[in-house]
């Protein structure tokens, strides 16, 4: 079986990055399937920060932008792969591999993988979404409540949410008294907010430090939100890092400031290493994972006093820390890999050949 995932740029440090380079590994490792990953964007010198299986053939473009569409509808209409399944991983590539097989007269079938909440997308996003998207083989949205709206108007809707990149044995042992929070820096994940509330609070929370894990475009006013409230001693902005789980273990609370998430991989990377979760309940991805007041808390969106009043009630009970954290470490089994790769055998057709295809 032939395998191409189709994105951006596979050279980012993002969410979608994480999720292609995972779902690539596990179909070669347990599958033995020839799997392609096709980055618009990025070129032969580009580095690709994720780990990679080195069998798993990268394909680089070198597109500069999507509205010179050529160069991937000449490789789509003129390779000669053949493959079975394109999982193409935004609403313009699909649309292109669309019309590339119906060029082509080939027989490849074309699951859009949507990876961004239904609802941050522009009118004309959405309108290309209709008029393309039942025409696709399989949509396969990330939650629930978009897949819900998916069905509306498509039949087939395949919900997966991300499993686990990683899993441990270990859990946080709660002596740091860190909170810690990953994510791009940019205005959709709110760390602006994030900074907001626990200014708020720091007069009465002693030692405790916030590390932001990420990069982005508003690294330089962050930077300067932090000085402004003299936090620079409590407060520190850090690169995206190879070795998170570590940093992860290495913290007591998970702050999730997002204003809207599809599906938070960092949410299950925290859970998974034992750590309880506040976020804010934007309109859907946290609420799906996090059971509010059990294994973590969910915040009013974009509620920055609410939000300081939740670190605070965990960063001062160290129990309800420990309780929810045990919580927390359960729930992470629901993302674990088994269970997910069983959902996308069966959209694949990998269960009837998996047993011949087993190295």
């Amino acid at each position: 079986m032939k395998i191409s995932i189709i994105l951006n740029n596979i050279s980012g440090k993002g969410g979608v990055e994480r999720v292609v380079t995972s779902l690539s590994n596990q179909l070669y490792n347990r599958y033995n399937c020839e799997t392609h990953i096709i980055s618009l964007f990025s070129n032969d010198e580009s580095d690709i920060f994720y780990e990679t299986n080195p069998n798993i053939e990268v394909i680089h473009l070198g597109n500069k932008s999507l509205k010179n569409v050529r160069v991937l509808r000449q490789f789509l209409d003129f390779n000669k792969q053949k493959y079975d399944y394109m999982l193409c991983c935004s609403v313009s590539i699909s649309t292109i591999a669309l019309f590339s097989k119906i060029i082509g007269k080939t027989s490849t079938k074309i699951f859009a993988w949507e990876h961004s909440q239904y609802g941050n997308a522009s009118n004309s996003i959405k309108g290309l979404r209709r008029v393309i998207y039942p025409y696709l083989d399989r949509i396969i949205p990330l939650s629930n409540h978009d897949g819900n709206i998916f069905k509306k108007y498509i039949k087939n809707v395949s919900v997966i949410p991300n499993f686990k990149p990683f899993t441990t044995s270990q859990t946080s042992n709660f002596k740091n008294n860190t909170l810690i929070t990953v994510g791009r820096l940019e205005h959709e994940k709110g760390f602006d907010m994030l900074i907001d509330s626990f200014n708020l609070i720091e007069n009465q929370i002693g030692d405790w430090k916030l590390e932001i894990y990420g990069e982005g475009k508003e690294y330089h006013s962050l930077v300067e939100r932090i000085k402004s409230y003299g936090l620079e001693n409590k407060i520190s902005i850090k690169p995206f890092t190879s070795k998170i789980k570590e940093k992860y273990l290495n913290s007591s609370i998970f702050v999730c400031s997002s204003r809207s998430e599809s599906f938070s991989m960092v949410l299950i990377e925290a859970m998974e290493c034992g750590l309880p979760c506040i976020s804010f309940n934007c309109k859907i991805g946290p609420k799906e994972i996090i059971s509010d007041g059990i294994d973590g808390f969910l915040v009013e969106p974009c509620d920055i006093n609410d939000l300081s009043t939740r670190m605070e009630m965990l960063i001062k009970d160290s129990n309800l820390r420990v309780e929810m954290g045990f919580n927390a470490k359960k729930k992470s089994k629901k993302y674990d890999v088994e269970g997910t790769m069983q959902l996308w055998e069966s959209i694949l057709g990998i269960e009837k050949e998996k047993m011949g295809n087993l190295k």
